[in-house]
């Protein structure tokens, strides 16, 4: 899903990133004539060189398809996967609309496009900004389209700030022997800020503890019933409970879920006990 596109006279005045800037004004610094693209194959290239590990180099084939041609192992790091050798639609027919809407647009106006889109495919970026450069690769007496891709926000970054954002507390629990013997408790994996707020404990310090020990105020017999139960079936359940606040003994529901990788437990407060 691309977020939309500039194309314009003026569009380095829009590119914060560095390597985009760079590569524009090189772009911008070659000399056309009767709308003919830039010629690439030579030192010229070189102007663009620090942006090498993010490129793809895309051009049109002998059915009119759109091929890529070379695809950085810099972007396979951060895609999980490479088009190289293969038509943009080998990536997805949302992922090839995306870039073949841009390359085409940048074909047709000879000049740079940039494009803010939603990773469709990636497995550790969520957002992207993307530079399409038109060119002529002299190397192979062709037409292409160069373009720079820049990972703008992680899927990790992502998720944490959307977790925490969340107006309630959330988190992930697990069971655990308890010093090697049969009985087992359940623990803590993970939480989001407003539950370590909840619980009066920083978050790298909920992480790993049992969850009595974070949850003094339930009634752990009760709250370990239905943790077993929705382990047991998988049907989510709601359990009414208290916490500490500031000092102030306050009510709220958490309600459990399962999960593939274990038990998600999301409270809120619903006001003083």
């Amino acid at each position: 899903m691309a977020f939309g596109f500039s194309i314009t006279e003026n569009l380095g005045e829009h590119l914060a990133d560095g390597l985009f800037l760079e590569a524009f004004h090189a772009w911008s610094s070659w000399v056309k004539e009767d709308r003919c693209l830039p010629e690439i194959g030579g030192p010229e290239l070189e102007a663009i060189q620090h942006s090498r590990n993010q490129q793809a180099r895309f051009s049109k084939d002998d059915r009119g398809e759109w091929f890529c041609s070379d695809f950085a192992p810099g972007l396979v790091d951060f895609t999980g996967f490479s088009l190289a050798g293969q038509t943009l639609e080998s990536g997805g027919k949302e992922f090839a609309k995306i870039h073949i809407d841009n390359c085409e647009l940048s074909f047709k106006k000879t000049q740079p496009v940039f494009c803010r889109f939603r990773a469709v495919k990636a497995t550790n970026v969520s957002l992207w900004e993307a530079l399409y450069l038109p060119v002529h690769s002299t190397d192979i007496d062709k037409d292409e389209i160069i373009v720079i891709f820049q990972p703008t926000i992680y899927r990790q970054d992502y998720l944490e700030g959307l977790l925490n954002a969340l107006p309630h507390g959330l988190m992930t629990v697990l069971r655990h022997p308890v010093d090697g013997q049969k009985d087992q408790t359940f623990q803590v994996i993970e939480c989001n800020r407003p539950m370590s707020n909840m619980m009066n404990k920083r978050m790298r310090d909920i992480a790993g503890i049992d969850l009595p020990s974070l949850w003094p105020e339930a009634d752990q017999e009760a709250l370990e019933k239905v943790l077993l139960s929705v382990l047991d079936d998988g049907m989510a359940r709601n359990f009414n409970s208290h916490y500490t606040q500031e000092g102030d003994l306050r009510s709220c529901i958490a309600r459990i879920s399962r999960t593939d990788y274990g038990l998600i437990i999301y409270i809120w407060d619903v006001g003083p006990a």
